[in-house]
């Protein structure tokens, strides 16, 4: 069966949007790759971070994450830390001094001051509450066990 001009013309517009979404996708591509390689290839500076060192899986940590690195900051100092909470359900809400970051199990960025202590709450279905205490320090904070 031989095809009407309406389906030639459909087809090739699929072609042709075919053809520019891998074209796009490259262009990405070769963005990436070179915007990665031209990072690599900056001298490092005295003023700049010193290079992450390489743990045994080969992969470089980024800086600031790794706990030997990084310098204790001066008590009550503002500072931003990892929260990780995986207590409860799924979709219990999470409070970090009484007010609601998100719901569990939650992954994200707080800000507190070093030394202080925080108060973490999980507040599962029908009003059961777990609470948690921390204390506020540079690196990563978790919650992942029962009260």
């Amino acid at each position: 069966m031989k095809r009407t001009l309406p389906q030639k013309a459909a087809h090739a517009g699929r072609i042709g949007a075919a053809a520019l979404v891998a074209l796009t996708a490259g262009r990405f591509a070769f963005t990436a790759v070179e915007t990665a390689l031209a990072e690599d290839q900056k001298p490092p500076t005295a003023s700049g971070p010193a290079p992450a060192a390489s743990n045994s899986s080969g992969r470089a940590r980024p800086p600031g994450t790794s706990p030997a690195s990084a310098a204790p900051a001066p008590p009550g100092a503002p500072i931003q830390v990892q929260l990780l909470v995986n207590v409860g359900t799924e979709r219990s809400e999470v409070f970090v001094d009484g007010t609601k970051v998100g719901s569990s199990p939650f992954v994200g960025t707080i800000s507190c001051r070093a030394g202080d202590k925080l108060d973490v709450e999980v507040v599962i279905t029908k009003g059961v509450v777990h609470a948690y205490e921390r204390t506020c320090e540079a690196g990563m904070i978790r919650v992942d066990a029962a009260p």
